[in-house]
């Protein structure tokens, strides 16, 4: 078991690695050794099943995903499946090799800065309105890997994401006061 005390103080600590990734912290609550090493094992088995848990959802590719699923379905139920087949390549390129289950908000927000500094094909500035139609894209395919995989993760993503597209680009901060509130009414000077 990994369990130590750093110097001379009074909490156990546990470090240890699952596939490359490190996972450490501080068991305050442990007085002896074998009570930190039960909450470690603790730890880790919790570890252990949600990773397990996420290997089996959301292990396809974006790319195969897009190509084999979101592609054909976007042919029968949407008239604007031309603007999707031009815009998956691009997609397809900057999330390369990732499983819908890698795909992070990190990685997503990198993919819209990227966007919103590469210039386009004549070289003026990208809009913000396209780089946000291949959000919804994204979201769209995501929503779809939700109905047809049925994958949990998924929609954890579509949730976390969805919030951010609509912060980050559809309301900037200082217009985010004209946001409609729980009623969908704008509030007013007399509301709080």
């Amino acid at each position: 078991m990994s369990v130590y005390k750093r110097g001379k103080g009074t909490h156990w600590h546990y470090y240890f690695r699952v596939r490359g990734v490190r996972y450490r912290g501080s068991i305050p609550e442990a007085r002896t050794k074998q009570k930190a090493e039960q909450a470690e094992s603790k730890i880790k088995q919790e570890i252990f099943e949600k990773r397990f848990e996420l290997e089996q959802k959301g292990t396809d590719l974006l790319s195969d995903f897009l190509d084999d699923v979101y592609l054909p379905w976007s042919k029968v139920n949407k008239k604007s499946w031309r603007d999707d087949v031009y815009m998956v390549p691009m997609l397809k390129a900057h999330f390369e090799g990732k499983a819908l289950r890698d795909i992070s908000v990190q990685l997503v927000e990198r993919f819209k800065t990227n966007r919103m500094n590469t210039p386009t094909k004549k070289g003026t500035a990208r809009q913000p309105a396209t780089v946000n139609r291949e959000l919804n894209l994204l979201s769209s395919a995501f929503s779809l890997a939700v109905t047809k995989l049925n994958s949990i993760l998924a929609a954890k993503l579509i949730f976390s994401r969805s919030i951010i597209f609509a912060t980050d680009i559809c309301y900037p901060k200082k217009n985010r006061d004209s946001w409609p509130n729980s009623a969908g009414h704008a509030p007013t000077l007399d509301q709080p």
